[in-house]
């Protein structure tokens, strides 16, 4: 078995500024990247998972959506933090 840690990206990994559209968005909180070298470091792997619903109302494409998780993650191991195991996220819309 595998110790895990399940992060929700938008106001666990970066700041939740309603819709985050473009990489100029991304607010990382300070504290972020040693939270998570610490979990990292007691043996725990790392998987974002998010709910990114302005792919379905057309807001940004799952392109978009990737290249705005490669930034958070690019950011986040630039500031000391690990990189993550693994990253998902649902672009459906509730409706």
């Amino acid at each position: 078995m595998n110790k895990t840690v399940f992060l929700d990206r938008d106001g666990v990994i970066v700041k939740d500024t309603d819709l985050v559209t473009d990489i100029k968005q991304i607010v990382i909180p300070g504290d972020v990247p040693e939270a998570l070298f610490l979990l990292k470091n007691s043996g725990f792997k790392l998987i974002v998972v998010s709910n990114q619903a302005v792919v379905a109302r057309g807001f940004i494409s799952e392109k978009d959506v990737e290249n705005i998780n490669a930034e958070i993650e690019r950011q986040i191991v630039e500031s000391g933090g690990p990189k993550f195991d693994a990253v998902y996220f649902c672009p459906h819309h509730p409706n």
